[in-house]
């Protein structure tokens, strides 16, 4: 199956998810090896939040919400997932396409290093058992009454590093055995624990694949490499928690064997969280599909529910609620996390504004956090046919909606000018430098745009210096330059590279201390900066009252009425990172706000652009200048510029889409 096409697999950044996603990789090239194959991996809820006791988060949905996100974008074109870690309900246009072969699906007993006990009868009354599932210390706790069932978060590694430190309270751990398996933990297991004694988590040992519904490509791939008997083994076993309503967050254990007869074994129980109520039933059937599989597990469910596990359910979630509502109110000083994307810059920023709050309020605490973005997974398409700011943020502001982080540092130019609904920019730093710079590639002699030889190449990823820039230098030639800063001012040295010189947003050298390479300065006149350009902004959640008290300690005003002009003007416009839209404020001591603004022709043939300034006493009224503002552009050809930019982006994309196909 030859195919231009570069299929990317994702999953969460921990090693045991890459050592998977490496897994699925290395089985479809071995049935398809024409065909190409990329990784990328990311953080998501469920990772961010190590302090937690699962059975308070909740759902699966901790672990796949952000991976969806990329995959419902396109950003990624394969999920390879924990198959127990995904939601029985998936999002509208996506869909398990692939199962393979099942590793053994137990939980294995891991006894501290040094200790000789064996099994878990063995241990002394009082010995702490580490686990982070309440089926597993619902179902034990039934058993094993002597023993104290401590929660344990963290990944792999980071457990048997807590099992094994000496001070810790750890006697044992209990953890899924595939992924002691794969990891190479194998000869630490001390012992399966093997139904009845443990039933195991619904579809553990599994790795499936998730993908886009309307992807047929990669449905066929995945198709490919699907193990039928562990398919339809989780599929009666996903349908039965579907109906219990139940995630990681329930005390559902299950056990599943279909033999050589195509006859399907289910064992399903629910237990409760003190272990002195347990269902428990048993059916069996001979199966030819998926279907069938499904309406077993639906069978066992309905039994399990009408013989008393639907009670234990409903317990459960009341003291969940109660547990939750304690949580909150504990007098534990709370910890705020500030998130932003993972590269150097963004951290960077991440970190001087931590800095900032800590030295304001030295009682508090804060974190950090740093995850990848749609932005940073595509380092190929340009950002004109990529689209709005949204591909900056988007995965960001569902970690922040879901409570996984509290406050998002961002470049506030890349921030979309209608934010998500419950999400507001709470706080507004002082700029720093709002001009882009010329950075001229290393031992050439040339010192402004206007001194370089016909046919140079200046690299940027912004239609907006190029349309201004080709209007007054036309000799040149603009080509797209992506990747992070290190990386392009690595493309610009390159002596074989193609750049002589890239244009770069000046506040961003200056915080990676690149300051020294900036040849000059291209201040407006001779190009106006993108709006909010040089300013960083902090987004919350509308309903967080604490961390709104902190950032509005740290808003600089003047920076807060510029940028609302600014970001006001480009609402109206209905322009973002993708049209050549150029802006420039200045505030005096006397609120005078200026405000100059441009629209430019992707040819550099038609431009316009106007000034207004007037005395104002507000963000509102800073917000209505730039409206003003806009609404003159629109009127003086900046709306025919920006619709023949919007049919051309259309045309382009649809264009790359069709050469991709082919």
């Amino acid at each position: 199956m030859a195919d231009t096409r570069t299929f990317t697999l994702a999953s969460r950044a921990s090693q045991l998810a890459q050592i998977q996603t490496n897994i699925v990789r290395d089985a479809l090239a071995a049935k398809f090896p024409d065909t190409k194959l990329a990784t990328s991996f990311m953080s998501t809820s469920g990772d961010q939040n190590q302090s937690q006791a699962l059975y308070l988060l909740g759902g699966k949905a901790l672990w796949t919400k952000e991976l969806e996100v990329a995959l419902q974008e396109g950003v990624v074109d394969m999920l390879v997932h924990s198959y127990k870690d995904v939601p029985t309900v998936l999002p509208e246009g996506c869909e398990i396409a692939g199962v393979l072969e099942r590793e053994d699906p137990v939980d294995s007993l891991v006894v501290k290093k040094g200790l000789s006990w064996t099994s878990l009868s063995e241990l002394p009354e009082g010995s702490v058992v580490g686990t982070s599932s309440v089926r597993r210390v619902a179902q034990l706790r039934r058993q094993f009454s002597k023993l104290v069932f401590l929660d344990v978060r963290g990944n792999l590694n980071t457990r048997m590093a807590k099992l094994d430190d000496p001070s810790g309270p750890y006697t044992a751990l209990i953890l899924a055995k595939a992924g002691l398996v794969r990891l190479g933990w194998g000869p630490r297991i001390t012992a399966d624990l093997t139904p009845p004694t443990l039933y195991h988590a619904v579809s553990q040992g599994a790795l499936a694949i998730e993908i886009r519904s309307d992807d047929g490509a990669a449905r066929a791939l995945c198709e490919a490499i699907t193990h039928r008997p562990t398919l339809w083994r989780c599929a009666a076993e996903r349908a039965c928690l579907r109906v219990l309503e139940g995630g990681c967050s329930v005390p559902v254990g299950i056990h599943t064997v279909l033999d050589r007869g195509s006859v399907l074994k289910v064992t399903g129980c629910v237990t409760s969280l003190t272990g002195d109520r347990h269902v428990q039933h048993t059916l069996e059937q001979a199966i030819n599909s998926v279907e069938d599989a499904e309406a077993l597990g639906e069978s066992l469910a309905v039994i399990l529910k009408e013989t008393g596990a639907k009670e234990i359910l409903d317990e459960i979630n009341v003291d969940r609620e109660k547990r939750i509502g304690e949580a909150k109110t504990q007098e534990e000083p709370r910890t705020f996390t500030l998130a932003s994307r993972a590269s150097q810059l963004a951290q960077n920023q991440t970190n001087t504004v931590r800095d900032v709050l800590s030295s304001k309020f030295p009682m508090e605490k804060f974190t950090t956090s740093f995850m990848t973005t749609s932005g940073d997974h595509n380092q190929s398409a340009a950002l004109y046919l990529v689209g709005g700011k949204e591909f900056w943020t988007k995965e960001l502001e569902v970690a922040l909606k879901d409570g996984a982080v509290d406050m998002l540092v961002h470049c506030y130019k890349d921030v979309p000018t209608v934010l998500p609904e419950g999400c507001e920019i709470a706080a507004v730093l002082e700029r720093e430098h709002a001009v882009d710079s010329l950075v001229v590639k290393k031992g050439l002699p040339w010192k402004t745009l206007g001194e370089m030889p016909e046919g140079s190449v200046i690299g940027t990823s912004s239609v907006r210096r190029v349309a201004q820039l080709r209007r007054q230098f036309p000799k040149l030639v603009f080509r797209d330059a992506r990747g992070n800063l290190n990386t392009r001012l690595s493309k610009l040295d390159d002596p074989s590279g193609p750049y002589t010189a890239l244009v770069l947003a000046k506040a961003g050298l200056v915080r990676m201390g690149w300051e020294a390479r900036i040849t000059s300065d291209l201040a407006p006149p001779l190009l106006f900066p993108a709006v909010a350009q040089g300013a960083l902004a902090i987004e919350i959640r509308t309903s967080d009252h604490a961390a709104r008290a902190f950032c509005d300690a740290l808003t600089h005003r003047p920076t807060l009425w510029c940028c609302a002009a600014e970001r006001a003007c480009l609402r109206v416009l209905e322009g973002g990172c993708s049209v050549p839209v150029g802006i420039q404020t200045d505030l005096d001591i006397e609120n005078i706000l200026k405000i100059t603004g441009c629209v430019t022709s992707l040819t550099g043939e038609r431009h316009v652009q106007h000034t207004l300034s007037q005395n104002i006493g507000s963000k509102a009224e800073a917000e209505e200048l730039g409206k003003k503002l806009a609404v003159l552009l629109k009127e003086a050809g900046a709306k025919e510029i920006l619709d023949e930019i919007n049919v051309d982006r259309e045309k382009r994309v649809d264009q790359s889409k069709g050469s991709v196909a082919q």
